[in-house]
C-alpha cells in the first residue's frame, strides 16, 4: 500500500480524489458504496493489484473528492466515473462496485457502453419500483435516520468509531474498520442526497449492459438487497448477467464473506480473460 499513488482529476465539473496500484497491468477500477471511501477497497486491492492496475475513486461528497452541495443521483455519479475513466486513459477497464457503487456503475454501462470491457456489482440498490412507491414515507425516515447515525458517528474519534464498528459488524476485518472510520470521518451528510434520488429504474439499465456483468448478492434476510427475484428478472432481462449468491451473508459480501467473495470474482475474471 506504500506505493500506491494518489492523484486527483477533474471530472463533470468537481474534482476527483483517487487511489492507483499502478503497474503495466489491465485496469481495474473500484466504486465504493454509500458513505464510504476508497481506501475501503484496501483488502480487495490487496489481492487483486498482483494482476490489475486498481483505480480506487473517492466518489463526490466522499474521501478527499469535491462535496458539492448537489448532484448525487445515480447518473450524477455515473458521469463522475466516466469522467474520471476518460481524464486517466484507461483502456477497456473492468469496473467494480458496492451498493450505491453498482448503481454508479449500470449507469456507467447503460449511458457509456464504450468505457467498460466488463462490470462486477456487489448487491446494488435495486429494488422493485412498485414496492419503493408504495413506502414512500419510508424512503424519507430511512433517509433522516441515516442522517442522525452519521452525523453521530461523525463525532466519536477515530477509537470510539472503530470500537463502534467492531460492535455492530464484527465479521469485519481491521482494515475494513480502520478503512470505514476514516470513510465515516471525511464524508459530507450531503451524500445521503442518493437515498432520496435514487430511481429505481435499474430494468432498462440492464437492458442496455453490452459487456458480461457479474452479479453477486447475499440474503435479503440478513441485510442484503437484491434477492433471487430480483437477480432472475436481471439474467431474464440480459443474458450477459451471471447471478451469483454468496449465502449466510447480507449487504456487504466482500467484508464479511471475503475469501468466497474473491473466488467467485477471480471465476468471473478468469472467464472474461477467455473470452
Amino acid at each position: 500500500m506504500s506505493k500506491w499513488q494518489e492523484g486527483y482529476v477533474d471530472s463533470n465539473g468537481i474534482r476527483l480524489h483517487y487511489v492507483r496500484t499502478g503497474g503495466d497491468k489491465a485496469p481495474m477500477v473500484l466504486v465504493h458504496g454509500l458513505t464510504d471511501n476508497a481506501l475501503t477497497w484496501t483488502r480487495f486491492a490487496n489481492v487483486f493489484s498482483v494482476t490489475y492496475d486498481l483505480v480506487m475513486v473517492d466518489a463526490r461528497g466522499h474521501g478527499l473528492s469535491d462535496k458539492p452541495e448537489s448532484g448525487y443521483s445515480g447518473l450524477d455519479h455515473a458521469r463522475d466515473l466516466a469522467g474520471l475513466i476518460q481524464a486517466l486513459s484507461l483502456q477497456n477497464p473492468i469496473v467494480v462496485g458496492h451498493s450505491m457503487g453498482s448503481v454508479t456503475i449500470s449507469w456507467l454501462l447503460s449511458e457509456f457502453p464504450e468505457l467498460a470491457a466488463a462490470a462486477i456489482l456487489e448487491d446494488p440498490v435495486w429494488r422493485w419500483p412498485v414496492l419503493v412507491e408504495q413506502n414512500g414515507s419510508g424512503k424519507r425516515a430511512g433517509y433522516e435516520d441515516w442522517r442522525t447515525r452519521l452525523a453521530a458517528r461523525k463525532e466519536l474519534s477515530k477509537e470510539e468509531s472503530v470500537a463502534r464498528g467492531w460492535r455492530e459488524r464484527p465479521l469485519w476485518s481491521v482494515e475494513d474498520h480502520d478503512a470505514d472510520a476514516l470513510a465515516k470521518e471525511q464524508v459530507s451528510l450531503q451524500v445521503l442526497d442518493f437515498i432520496l434520488t435514487n430511481e429505481q429504474t435499474w430494468a432498462e439499465q440492464v437492458a442496455k449492459f453490452e459487456v458480461p456483468v457479474l452479479l453477486v448478492y447475499g440474503e435479503t434476510e440478513r441485510g442484503g438487497i437484491v434477492g433471487p427475484d430480483i437477480a432472475a428478472e436481471a439474467k431474464r432481462i440480459n443474458a450477459l448477467v451471471e447471478p451469483v449468491q454468496v449465502p449466510g451473508v447480507g449487504h456487504s459480501i466482500r467484508r464479511e464473506r471475503f475469501d468466497e467473495y474473491v473466488a467467485v470474482v477471480r471465476e468471473f475474471l478468469a472467464r472474461v480473460r477467455r473470452g
